[in-house]
């Protein structure tokens, strides 16, 4: 976090494509062990059961801020000219100074394991333990990582299948995350209201993705759910594809789309 964070803020100062390119490469480097990291995390707090709401509140913050960016955003660049910068610059560098702040303070928040967290008592990390130990076994809790774990899991056929399952969900969700503003002026909006139009898509996603795991982890099954979510975002997509001159039509498709799959995310990394 905190390695991104100065990325962010230097990238404020890029000069050419070059630069930006290179500083984007970074910011991609040192953020792409954040979310996996965070999941693995959770695993040791929570039992099966469990994880996917958990999992899930985290992607919620991930929709809510989609949801929220655009007004961030708006806001901020409004801030073009103050000291000389422009309205880009100022959005890089609040954003990296406010994420290196929070990884700073982040360190000394978060413990570890349940069996060093300060902030609970004896028998509340007694209780803690005990609950994952009871759920997933022993070696689900254990703090000491091989080298055979980790060649055990490049030999799991099941981890390249949920690699490709993941990856086509993800390439579905960005590639609607990062153009539904285009999107949306494409329906003939103008820019700022694009940008207000492109949040309840999320807040859909959002609300959709506690939902279902809630009921996933009630009932322990995944894979229902998340083919059930694919095939609502299909129906947003089929909205938006499908030619028609019904602008609301295509609003609600795009929507549709939001609330299909964001849920699809904390499904299939619980599963």
């Amino acid at each position: 976090m905190v390695a991104w964070g100065i990325v962010m803020t230097i990238m404020a100062f890029v000069k050419n494509f070059s630069q930006l390119m290179t500083a984007r490469f970074l910011l991609g480097a040192f953020e792409s062990g954040f979310a996996p990291g965070i999941i693995f995390y959770l695993t040791k707090w929570y039992k099966k059961s469990e994880q996917n709401y958990r999992i899930s509140l985290f992607f919620a913050g991930a929709a809510i801020a989609g949801a929220f960016n655009s007004f961030l955003a708006f806001s901020i660049t409004s801030l073009d000219g103050k000291f000389g910068l422009n309205g880009w610059q100022w959005l890089f560098m609040i954003d990296g100074v406010v994420t290196v702040i929070i990884a700073f303070l982040s360190y000394f928040i978060f413990p570890d394991y349940a069996e060093t967290a300060t902030w609970l008592t004896e028998n509340e990390r007694k209780l803690a333990i005990e609950r994952i130990r009871l759920d997933t076994g022993e070696s689900a809790y254990s703090t000491h990582f091989d080298k055979f774990q980790i060649i055990q899991a490049f030999k799991d056929l099941k981890i390249y299948i949920f690699m490709v399952i993941y990856f086509c969900i993800v390439v579905i969700l960005f590639s609607f995350a990062f153009f539904i503003p285009s999107i949306v002026n494409g329906l003939g909006f103008n820019t700022v209201i694009s940008q207000l139009l492109s949040s309840p898509p999320f807040i859909f996603g959002c609300i959709s993705s506690i939902i279902i795991a809630k009921l996933s982890g009630r009932y322990k099954v995944y894979g229902p759910y998340l083919i059930f979510n694919l095939l609502i975002s299909m129906m947003g997509y089929i909205l938006l594809i499908v030619p028609s001159d019904t602008t609301s039509l295509k609003y609600i498709g795009a929507c549709i789309a939001g609330l299909g799959i964001f849920a699809c995310i904390p499904t299939s990394l619980t599963w």
